[in-house]
């Protein structure tokens, strides 16, 4: 299983400008990480892993206060998609659910238009104590992320 230390390499390895923070709390749920870090919902952002019938995996990236639409990230990729499960989430990434970063999963992701918005973000951090601070601009150009309204 990765953690933040892994994250932490895949960021210096590929010149990413971030900062993996450690928590004083748990960070499982962008409501704990706003909670924790005492700022607003939506200045945390979640990566929700789907898994398609096929058996790959995609990550969709919406504001904390936000839902990601199955129909829409559907439509995107063509395929039908379910939330990925715990387990899923840790064989297709290699982190544990409520750790996933937004970076360094080697998935397809696609990134709301509305996150794109904020010039920085807080995401998972690679551990349940750990966040990542880095901008939605520096994440889709990592990850070649497609950008797409992709909330309910």
């Amino acid at each position: 299983m990765k953690d933040h230390l892994d994250l932490q390499d895949f960021l210096a390895k590929n010149k990413i400008p971030a900062e993996i923070m450690e928590m004083p709390g748990e960070t499982k749920t962008a409501r704990m990480a706003a909670g924790v870090m005492g700022i607003d919902i939506d200045r945390i952002v979640k990566s929700v892993v789907f898994i398609s019938r096929s058996g790959s995996g995609v990550i969709g990236i919406v504001k904390g206060g936000s839902k990601v639409s199955h129909e829409k990230i559907e439509k995107i990729t063509g395929e039908t998609i379910n939330t990925a499960s715990p387990e899923e989430v840790l064989k297709l990434t290699g982190y544990k659910a409520g750790a996933v970063p937004p970076v360094g999963t080697g998935l397809k992701t696609i990134i709301d238009s509305d996150v794109m918005k904020m010039d920085l973000c807080y995401a998972g951090g690679g551990s349940e104590q750990h966040l990542i601070k880095i901008s939605p601009h520096a994440i889709r150009k990592a990850v070649n992320a497609t950008i797409a309204d992709i909330k309910k």
